[in-house]
């Protein structure tokens, strides 16, 4: 690891362990009620980062959600919501009728998303774990949306999507770039999945060489184009250089 990598995470360790909680102490945490399309739950804004990441619904966030509404019958499917965070993507699939098991890694991200279930009473599965292709221990940098690594942190569980639920149907996967890890191999690994919906990170692997593994294994794959906040078919011709989501299904 280079000097300049290591200060870029020694900062960022000050900052989500000394910033934010000073941050924190100056917000007052609210329960609100959220509406996406003919579905409403509550959600309990518990950090500053609740509110700025969940209130409003971001525009390429809320095309999202309106696209798996529209396209998939989540009715008495089971969901692994991997990467579940505060629970606002987990809260939605059980209001749409999912049963959903709900995997994060961070403590403070697994007491948000165990309180947005019980004020919905909603029977979500909380597992605390990080995923990838390997189970074991991993290092992980201690803010709301961190990720594995090798360098100062906490120490969390890592565990793979066939121990969580080998009979998932939908997997919702947003691990930060372990999903180059995970995938292709567990789409092979868990054949009885009909739907992946994978927030792919660009700059940890191909988001073109993915979606060809979808497709080659008879899966139709669209994407998020965040321009124009639309869900797309994917057209391997063109190049995907940033994030976005890819939604495959057979």
């Amino acid at each position: 690891m280079t000097l300049r990598s290591l200060l870029k995470i020694n900062l960022q360790y000050i900052y989500y362990s000394v910033m934010m909680p000073y941050w924190q102490s100056r917000f007052s945490p609210y329960i609100g009620d959220v509406t996406i399309g003919d579905v409403s739950f509550r959600f309990f804004y518990g950090t500053q980062l609740s509110h700025s990441w969940y209130h409003p619904i971001k525009d390429h966030a809320l095309a999202e959600y309106l696209w798996v509404q529209r396209n998939l019958n989540l009715k008495n499917q089971n969901i692994i919501d991997a990467g579940a965070h505060h629970g606002h993507y987990s809260t939605y699939f059980a209001a749409l009728g999912g049963s959903v098991t709900a995997v994060e890694p961070l403590p403070g991200n697994v007491t948000l998303l165990t309180v947005n279930a019980a004020i919905n009473k909603f029977d979500i599965k909380v597992v605390q774990s990080a995923i990838s292709d390997k189970a074991g221990i991993s290092t992980f940098i201690p803010r709301s949306n961190g990720k594995m690594f090798k360098g100062v942190g906490i120490t969390v569980p890592v565990t793979t999507l066939p121990e969580i639920d080998s009979s998932a149907t939908i997997v919702k996967l947003d691990v930060e770039g372990a999903e180059f890890q995970i995938l292709p191999a567990a789409i092979d690994m868990m054949p009885k999945i009909v739907a992946w919906i994978i927030e792919a990170h660009s700059q940890h692997g191909d988001i073109n060489t993915l979606a060809v593994e979808f497709k080659n294994r008879g899966f139709e794959v669209n994407y998020l184009e965040k321009n124009s906040n639309k869900v797309l078919p994917f057209n391997l011709a063109e190049k995907i250089f940033q994030t976005t989501t890819i939604f495959c299904v057979k």
